[in-house]
């Protein structure tokens, strides 16, 4: 798994010594991966609004002794980062979850350096595989869709 995000995070050209703000970080383990990346002279901020899996988020980073973190606490409706453009704007798996997706991007946009770039990992397999081939997959899809 982190390969595939390590790999789409360099592919939308996220380096050495960018500032980058993780939407839906979770428990920090994107929020990590981009640390690495950006190295000890970047710097990255993770969001959430659940409070229990930023405090293991913060539990990592201090675990790890990483430097170049921060988490907050919040919601994309109230976002309130005053003063921070951010070379990157990142999520994984969030969109999905949003009440009005092109909304959040709008706002987030605003947050973004004139050259920043966004870019959001999403997951979607509803034109890729063949039900009648693979029915277990289109079986486990279901049970996804009903979950989320």
């Amino acid at each position: 798994m982190n390969s595939i995000t390590k790999k789409f995070y360099l592919d939308i050209e996220i380096s050495k010594g960018m500032k980058v703000l993780d939407v839906g970080c979770g428990k920090g383990a994107t929020t990590e991966l981009i640390a690495e990346i950006v190295g000890e002279n970047g710097k990255v901020i993770g969001i959430d609004s659940n409070r229990n899996a930023l405090y293991r988020a913060e539990q990592n980073i201090n675990l790890n002794k990483l430097k170049n973190i921060n988490y907050i606490c919040a919601d994309l409706s109230n976002l309130d980062i005053e003063n921070n453009k951010f070379d990157a704007i990142v999520g994984r798996r969030i969109l999905k979850y949003l009440p009005d997706p092109k909304s959040s991007i709008k706002q987030l946009s605003k947050l973004l350096k004139p050259s920043g770039v966004m870019g959001f990992q999403e997951h979607d397999s509803t034109n890729l595989i063949n039900d009648e081939k693979m029915p277990l997959h289109s079986k486990v899809n279901n049970w996804i869709r009903k979950l989320v």
